[in-house]
């Protein structure tokens, strides 16, 4: 069940009160507080936590206006309904320009007014819970993280939030006044309609692009669109994220592992990596062509560095592998046969994760050559 609706009601008829309480909890989700001054109300009672205000027109002290003026002044747009029996056309145009929701006149039919009086207060409700959806929607929105644009089929920007015009280096209005194809240069008119046509059938679109700024320079952004539409009209609502530093990362991550990669294909020594079967995850060159291989070995190849060693050495490895698995590194000698030719190496291996299993890697120096 849902949560009820909290009403203050004021009214200095205590009888109409009394009645008053007892239709609205009958008719609506209401849970309803009563007081007979609007002064009381305003001095003793926590208004703030109110989700509507039912008050009457003609009161001692302070006045239904009065009370409507001082509510917005103090506690914003919380729902207000004048219900008073006054009809005077100044007091309605008076309630409404000082921000009331509805006016409603007292009758003489107690049932039908307060019916009435129940769907004024669940619209007023309504209306504000929809309005602050909305605002922290906007905030959100406003200050996302990422850039975030409305575009229409047409291709005019209509929405910019704050951190598309820090990113752009364009003001709001500046955007506003802008089509896309000028902040992507790698999406020109001529391939527009294509993008669109994607759009409508997948409706969500995941990329990446660039984006020109005010000052001539590039960015890499990543761009997540979705497809709206409202009536015949058509949009692109679209989240941008800036990935240049990612993209800078990226490539030098990747330049050190080219270098690192050579320098391991083909170092001099042999490396190898191997997991706790002795499968073959890796092996440079220099190992590669001593088991008789003219590439580096990867795992899709099925070897095995076992059939290759001595007897002694496979033992011997073997045993070691298993003994080890709680320690991170550990150096032993080993021989294998290549082409009918021994050679020993002096191997130093240290325990790593291949792909979220256990594995080693091992260095290997020919004895002969040390």
């Amino acid at each position: 069940m849902n949560k009820p609706i909290k009403i203050l009601y004021v009214d200095d008829e205590r009888s109409l009160l009394e009645i008053g309480k007892t239709y609205l909890e009958k008719l609506g989700n209401f849970q309803v507080s009563t007081l007979i001054s609007a002064r009381d109300a305003l001095t003793h009672c926590p208004i703030q936590t109110y989700d509507a205000i039912v008050s009457d027109y003609e009161m001692p002290e302070m006045n239904g206006i009065e009370f409507l003026k001082k509510t917005r002044a103090l506690y914003g747009d919380t729902p207000f309904i004048l219900f008073t029996g006054r009809g005077r056309e100044e007091v309605v145009i008076e309630a409404l320009n000082n921000g009331a929701d509805f006016y409603l006149q007292k009758g003489i039919d107690c049932a039908a007014q307060f019916t009435e009086l129940v769907h004024k207060i669940n619209l007023a409700v309504k209306r504000k819970r929809t309005e602050e959806k909305l605002s922290l929607l906007e905030i959100s929105v406003e200050q996302a993280y990422d850039e975030v644009y409305w575009i229409d089929f047409e291709g005019n920007i209509l929405y910019a939030n704050e951190n598309a015009c820090k990113s752009t280096g364009y003001s709001r209005d500046e955007l506003l006044n802008m089509e896309l194809f000028q902040i992507s240069p790698d999406l020109p008119r001529s391939l527009w309609n294509s993008s669109k046509e994607r759009m409508r059938k997948e409706k969500i679109l995941l990329g990446i692009s660039r984006h020109l700024r005010k000052d001539g320079t590039f960015i890499d952004v990543e761009i997540l669109a979705s497809y709206v539409k409202k009536g015949e009209k058509e949009y692109s609502f679209a989240f941008v994220r800036d990935i240049t530093e990612y993209k800078r990362k990226e490539e030098a991550l990747k330049e050190k592992y080219e270098i690192f990669h050579s320098i391991v294909t083909h170092s001099c020594d042999g490396v190898v990596v191997i997991d706790i079967t002795g499968k073959i995850l890796y092996a440079n060159l220099r190992i590669a062509r001593i088991l008789g291989e003219s590439e580096e070995i990867n795992p899709s190849m099925n070897l095995s560095l076992f059939p290759f060693l001595l007897s002694g050495s496979h033992e011997e490895l073997s045993h070691t592998l298993e003994d080890t698995i709680d320690t991170n590194e550990f150096q032993i000698n080993i021989s294998i046969n290549s082409c009918n030719r021994e050679i020993s190496f002096h191997c130093s291996a240290k325990k790593i994760s291949y792909q979220g299993s256990l594995a080693f890697i091992m260095t290997l120096k020919d004895k002969e050559k040390d």
